[in-house]
């Protein structure tokens, strides 16, 4: 079976390199891309293929997309948008807004100070004492 169909290797298609950049440019997955171009002449029939010939373009059209997005939350963040400033912190300057907020009532200060008194007492040191070291 040589010189088959089957044998032959793929050519290079533009027609699949702009179906590629399109699909890339409207956010769809490999996947769906992969789908989109099976009417195509010289089209691949597997991922592994699509990435082989066509790695250039996915590249090229993905960091574009990205630098765009970056752009627009980048200018946002400039312009002192508070949900972009937060997004830009979180992701790029590991940023995380953990609160913690401690309640402290009064009677748990007072158990506190019972209880350092009492501490003080039993090392025959008055509270006066233990303030100044």
């Amino acid at each position: 079976m040589s010189g088959g169909k089957f044998n032959d290797p793929l050519r290079y298609s533009k027609a699949v390199e702009n179906r590629v950049r399109e699909g890339v440019q409207s956010g769809l997955t490999r996947r769906a891309i992969l789908d989109s171009i099976q009417h195509l002449q010289d089209a691949p029939k597997s991922l592994a293929s699509l990435y082989k010939y066509y790695s250039h373009a996915f590249g090229e059209e993905e960091f574009k997309l990205k630098k765009e997005i970056g752009d627009a939350v980048m200018k946002g963040v400039r312009e002192g948008n508070p949900k972009l400033v937060e997004f830009a912190a979180r992701a790029r300057g590991g940023w995380n807004p953990v609160e913690r907020v401690q309640e402290v009532s009064d009677d748990e200060a007072e158990e506190r100070s019972d209880a350092v008194s009492t501490l003080a007492s039993l090392l025959g040191k008055n509270v006066e004492d233990t303030d100044n070291g």
